[in-house]
């Protein structure tokens, strides 16, 4: 067994070196993101701050699932299967875009009030 040694001549006070310093793990903010993404379709994009891809991809879900019961697809078989695959490979594609985002340099974004791709989608969701 060691013994602890606090003698402060041989463990001078101050920074650690670098080569003591433990690396970092690059995963640990992506797979938070791909599972808020999974939770709640966009969450993973607002953590990137990426706000106009996580409202386009918070709207899509609901928006998908109104279209799929108004247009009554969901009472075939092969509808329901469709739209069940539709909404997984959107999902998976959703993840997927929200963990290269957090992988990426965090690079400054533009803020929600600049982006006027939202403000445009909006009201294309609002006059249909």
């Amino acid at each position: 067994m060691s013994e602890l040694n606090l003698d402060p001549k041989t463990n001078p006070p101050g920074p650690i070196p670098e080569s003591q310093v433990l690396p970092k793990s690059g995963w640990k903010g992506p797979v938070i993101t791909v599972l808020l993404s999974l939770l709640f379709p966009g969450l993973g994009q607002w953590r990137n701050r990426e706000p106009w891809k996580g409202f386009l991809a918070a709207v899509t879900f609901p928006l998908l699932a109104m279209v799929a019961g108004y247009s009554r697809i969901l009472l075939s078989f092969w509808g329901f299967v469709g739209f069940i695959t539709l909404r997984l490979f959107l999902l998976a594609w959703i993840c997927v875009d929200a963990f290269r985002g957090a992988r990426r340099d965090r690079e400054p974004r533009k803020s929600f009030h600049e982006a006027r791709f939202v403000y445009v989608a909006l009201g294309l969701l609002i006059l249909t």
